[in-house]
């Protein structure tokens, strides 16, 4: 039987994993398939023998995550995913989800053998808020937190929801989170002004953290063109990582379950479009300009100044994030 230049044979570790969930979730005495699995429980990690532990990159949205995983994923024994995975925003809590996710890994191990990489690397920001699971999955992942000053980062996430309160509570949400988080000893956490004002010296140390040989990551690939996202999302999964193709019409499909049909509209495109022009142009110092809060009216600073989320305002973050004080 002939399987093709690209097939890789299930690694023992992979068809250990299939074997254990049959046995356990779907031979099990009267339990259906729709059946909660433990919660809060794995009995197996997602970890292969022949590729080292993943990466994942997190932090608030809007901070420069998909740069950093763009410098990251260039690295020769790195496979960079590419778009956000989303695995572990949805709960795992039924044998459907598990497999789900189970299979999306495999995949996921099975291109970075491939590609003649050791590991791979993913950035889902809104995973800061998952890192319980991906460590019941992942015990030896390395997890990246990057984080961004508050004008810059709350003024970014204006831009793109039009809404200050929704932009401040998700700056304070997404950095609380990984702040009080029980692994947090174990996150290297980069500040993104760090990476753009001192990038070789924040590239050895973080090549270090991971067990890489150095390499000059900068010089990760730039493309000119600007790609044409589809703003839709998949009706089978939630997942935003649709592509179309136009052989035979216009057709959609989703690159994460590969489902083909109905999608719902979003609002996300200019704000991808303007996400991959920034990436494209590589790093540059504009430090000053984003910091400038004078788009801000008075009465705007202050209600960010005096916002409270869980007893948590941007003045205490700023001194946990060690930023000056807005």
């Amino acid at each position: 039987m002939h399987l093709g230049g690209n097939w890789i044979p299930d690694t023992q570790k992979s068809i250990e994993r299939r074997e254990f969930i049959k046995n356990k979730y779907l031979n099990g005495p009267m339990l259906k398939s729709k059946e909660p699995i433990e919660k809060k429980q794995f009995y197996f990690t997602m970890e292969n023998e022949n590729t080292d532990p993943p990466i994942f990159v997190i932090g608030c949205g809007h901070s420069g995550t998909t740069i950093l995983r763009k410098m990251i994923g260039s690295h020769s024994k790195v496979y960079d995913v590419g778009y956000e995975t989303d695995m572990f925003l949805r709960p795992i809590d039924t044998i459907e989800r598990l497999h789900t996710v189970s299979r999306r890994v495999e995949e996921l191990n099975k291109n970075t053998i491939m590609y003649k990489k050791r590991r791979w690397i993913e950035k889902t920001p809104r995973h800061v808020h998952h890192i319980d699971t991906i460590k019941k999955f992942f015990p030896e992942s390395k997890i990246i937190v990057l984080t961004r000053h508050p004008i810059s980062c709350i003024k970014s996430l204006h831009h793109r929801y039009k809404n200050l309160k929704k932009s401040v509570t998700r700056y304070i949400e997404d950095n609380m989170t990984w702040q009080t988080s029980k692994y947090r000893n174990t996150f290297h956490v980069i500040k993104y002004e760090d990476l753009i004002q001192n990038t070789q010296e924040v590239i050895k140390t973080l090549q270090n953290f991971l067990g890489l040989d150095y390499e000059d990551l900068t010089k990760y690939e730039k493309t000119n063109r600007v790609i044409e996202y589809d703003d839709r999302i998949c009706a089978k999964c939630g997942s935003k990582n649709i592509r179309k193709t136009t052989c035979f019409g216009t057709l959609y499909h989703c690159t994460l379950c590969k489902f083909h049909g109905a999608y719902n509209d979003v609002d996300n495109i200019r704000h991808r479009q303007l996400r991959d022009s920034q990436v494209n142009t590589g790093l540059f110092n504009k430090l000053h300009e984003d910091e400038d809060s004078s788009e801000f009216t008075e009465k705007q600073m202050e209600n960010m100044k005096n916002f409270e989320l869980k007893d948590v305002n941007l003045q205490h973050l700023c001194c946990l994030l060690d930023y000056n004080i807005i």
